[in-house]
């Protein structure tokens, strides 16, 4: 991967994070919660 590659794919991760904040929050919450579901059943 050259330095370049490098750089497009930090930036294109980071402005995903900057996009996606709030869509990343109600991943994780789901993700939490089926796993909340699959300990206790």
């Amino acid at each position: 991967m050259s330095q370049s590659d490098r750089r497009a794919v930090y930036t294109i991760n980071r402005k995903d994070y900057g996009l996606n904040h709030f869509e990343f929050i109600d991943h994780a919450r789901l993700v939490i919660g089926l796993l909340l579901r699959m300990k206790s059943g």
